[in-house]
């Protein structure tokens, strides 16, 4: 069979076939007299196989050591019954995690509007299983859900979950640094008690790190999973843990994308400025070889340092041999900047009358 009855009868993308060839997943196909990669029914099977352990949790390297070690099973399966075993428990732990999160929503469901009508809601997050939102309001209170104020009342924000609570009828309060601030329930006092900065100044929290071992996955090709963060090789996209937390903080590649454009934007404006000033007389007095040079300096850590990012996945996706719209964006700035590079260094190579009116654009000079 050709790659695209392989990929259709195993239930993945083509390239997600070309991915684990690369990763050494599946064998090297044979050609045929035509030159075309032929796979066979045992490619099939290994490649079901893959989709069945990432299925279960396994990492693309686990799923590598098993591959390796069946090929091998002539000599020793005591080692693939290990690794087997080991990965089993783990993804009972998984289990369990996931059967004490999934106890979170159905406690909420229960949890109705009314005084002293509430319920234990179990935090997903704690190891232990404690209460978000630990016990029922002894005095007036209600749970978190049901702390709603009365109409009427005047009411604060609870500055952990950002519910209104009337600070006569709660009885959940605490003082730090000379104010009084009330919360919903004892949860979020409790919270903001061992952390006041992280709710009263949010942007200047920080996060804490992953635990080791995290898998992280491509929301667009799932079947990408990797220990620790990075990008899909398939798409380019940031790949996202796969327990979700409500805990993390703000999305770092967002972080680090706005801080180059920040930066970046004086620059910017300025090229624009001065690419559209050339085309009035306010600039007639600025040698247009100069102004160039100028407009160079300025794009030049534009596109190099605020647009690096983009030529990382660039050129994952070229060698990946994955093209997505990574390779379209960096293959347009590529493109422009390096066209604008040559017409500054070396105008003479254009015809002269390519450089009137600013054809090449504005990081141009006439030719003498």
């Amino acid at each position: 069979m050709n790659i695209g009855q392989l990929a259709r009868q195993a239930g993945v993308p083509i390239d997600t076939v070309r991915y684990y060839e690369r990763q050494h997943l599946l064998p090297t196909a044979q050609r045929s007299a035509g030159g075309y990669r032929v796979f066979s029914a045992n490619d099939l099977t290994r490649l079901q196989f893959i989709r069945r352990a990432k299925a279960l949790g396994f990492t693309l390297e686990e799923i590598g050591e098993l591959l390796s070690l069946s090929d091998q099973r002539g000599q020793d399966m005591a080692q693939v019954r290990d690794s087997a075993v080991d990965k089993l428990a783990d993804i009972e732990t998984r289990i369990r995690e996931l059967q004490r999160m999934h106890a979170a929503p159905q406690a909420v469901g229960g949890c109705v509007p009314g005084p002293r009508r509430s319920a234990a809601v179990p935090d997903p997050l704690r190891a232990d299983g404690e209460s978000l939102m630990s016990k029922p309001h002894a005095q007036g209170g209600g749970s978190c859900c049901s702390a709603k104020a009365a109409s009427g009342a005047t009411t604060v924000k609870d500055p952990v979950c950002g519910m209104d609570v009337d600070p006569a009828t709660t009885a959940h309060h605490a003082r730090h640094d000379g104010s009084d601030y009330h919360f919903c329930s004892d949860g979020c006092r409790r919270r903001f008690s061992a952390d006041p900065q992280r709710y009263l100044e949010p942007s200047s929290h920080v996060a804490e790190p992953v635990p080791a071992g995290t898998l992280y996955t491509c929301p667009m090709d799932p079947e990408i999973v990797q220990e620790g963060p990075g990008t899909c090789p398939i798409c380019g996209m940031a790949l996202e843990p796969m327990m979700p937390s409500l805990e993390e903080g703000e999305n770092p590649e967002l972080i680090d994308f706005r801080r180059r454009f920040w930066w970046s934007l004086p620059l910017s404006v300025a090229t624009m400025t001065l690419a559209m000033l050339a085309m009035t007389p306010l600039l007639h007095g600025l040698s247009p070889d100069l102004r160039v040079w100028i407009e160079l300096a300025l794009a030049t850590p534009v596109v190099l340092w605020a647009g690096w990012p983009f030529l990382q996945r660039w050129a994952q996706s070229i060698r990946n041999r994955s093209p997505n719209m990574w390779t379209l964006i960096g293959t347009g700035v590529l493109a422009a900047y390096g066209y604008s590079v040559v017409a500054t260094i070396a105008p003479g190579l254009f015809p002269p009358r390519s450089s009137s009116m600013g054809m090449w654009g504005c990081i141009s000079r006439r030719p003498r």
